[in-house]
């Protein structure tokens, strides 16, 4: 981490040796000690907390596209209804259509067949004559 190997190691003792003296020397080690090992506890936490704000995160995501995606479903049904709406809309505007002739071949098909059918009728035209 820092990169400090043995020998560093070894020079900083003797340092603290000197400067503290050999009664404290033993508690200062094991405030130093303490205090790295807070320090672990305190990284390892704020990395897990991280990690967990990473997942929320990466949760989130996925939940925004997965909302992206149904909007555009929506929009998609909402069109297809719209058009549905339009076509049956003219649909039952061909029905109303389809009652009445609405070409010539169809006037004189519906003719001819009324005239067939008054002429079958008693005492029709056709019949008096």
């Amino acid at each position: 981490m820092f990169d400090i190997g043995f020998w560093e190691l070894t020079v900083i003792a003797v340092v603290a040796l000197l400067v503290v003296g050999p009664e404290e020397f033993p508690v200062l080690v094991r405030q130093c000690i303490r205090g790295l090992a807070r320090l672990r506890r305190m990284v390892s936490s704020v990395r897990e907390d991280l990690e967990y704000e990473v997942q929320k995160t990466e949760e989130l995501k996925r939940l925004i596209a997965r909302e992206v995606e149904l909007e555009k479903m929506h929009g998609i049904l909402d069109e297809t209804r719209r058009s549905l709406s339009t076509d049956v809309a003219a649909g039952s505007s061909d029905h109303t259509s389809r009652d009445q002739p609405s070409n010539r071949h169809e006037l004189d098909t519906q003719g001819a067949s009324q005239a067939s059918a008054q002429s079958k009728r008693p005492g029709s035209s056709s019949e008096l004559e």
